[in-house]
């Protein structure tokens, strides 16, 4: 027969709780530098093209399609938190 396990305190059982989430705080954390990374990349390519043609309107569509790409990405990240949230069916 299989003996009962000790009981655990309190501390044993909330460390793997804590430590799941240090690593979601980080996740979120590089997320968010990435997408940071990602806007001022396209300020960068933005006012190359503005201070080579003078048109606002090529740094206008390249700003609007970083900010396309970052909702959209921010959307699927929220849908995916969604899904794991959910109960399993």
């Amino acid at each position: 027969m299989k003996q009962p396990s000790p009981a655990r305190s309190e501390s044993e059982e909330t460390e793997p709780r804590r430590q799941a989430e240090r690593d979601a705080a980080g996740r979120k954390r590089l997320i968010r530098g990435i997408m940071a990374g990602v806007v001022i990349w396209g300020a960068f390519l933005a006012t190359g093209m503005w201070l080579s043609t003078r048109n606002w309107q090529g740094p206008a569509f390249i700003m609007a399609c970083v900010f396309a790409f970052l909702g959209f990405w921010a959307w699927m990240l929220a849908r995916r938190a969604a899904d794991q949230d959910s109960p399993s069916r």
